[in-house]
C-alpha cells in the first residue's frame, strides 16, 4: 500500500505586512541615525548649499524608487503533503489516519 502524495498548485509566497512595517521602521531609524551622525561630524559642511542639494536629490531618488512599482519579490511555491497511517498488524485489517505530513517547496528547488 502506497501513501498518496498530494501537490498543490503553484502560489506566490507573500511577506507578512506587519514584518514589512517593522523592517521599514528599522530602515528609517538607521537613516535618521546616519543623518544625525553626519550633522554632528561636520555641522558647517552639513549646511552648505551643495550638501543640501545632494540630500534633496537623494530624497527625491528614494521617493521615486518607492513609487516606481511594487518592490515585493514573490517566491513561487508549491506544497506537498502525504497522509500518515498506523498500519500495525492487528486482528482487524484497519489503517488509522494518524495525521498528515507536509511542507512548502520553492519552485526554484524543483526546476
Amino acid at each position: 500500500d502506497q501513501h498518496p502524495t498530494i501537490w498543490t498548485p503553484v502560489y506566490a509566497d507573500t511577506t507578512d505586512p506587519s514584518m514589512t512595517d517593522w523592517l521599514w521602521e528599522k530602515k528609517e531609524c538607521n537613516e535618521q541615525r546616519q543623518r544625525s551622525m553626519n550633522f554632528r561630524k561636520d555641522r558647517q559642511k552639513f549646511m552648505e548649499p551643495d550638501e543640501q542639494e545632494k540630500r534633496n536629490i537623494d530624497k527625491l531618488r528614494k521617493f521615486q524608487d518607492q513609487t516606481a512599482g511594487d518592490t515585493t519579490k514573490y517566491r513561487f511555491m508549491t506544497s506537498v503533503s502525504m497522509p500518515v497511517f498506523d498500519k500495525r498488524d492487528t486482528a482487524m485489517r484497519v489503517a488509522y489516519l494518524l495525521g498528515v505530513a507536509g511542507t512548502d517547496v520553492p519552485i526554484e528547488e524543483i526546476m
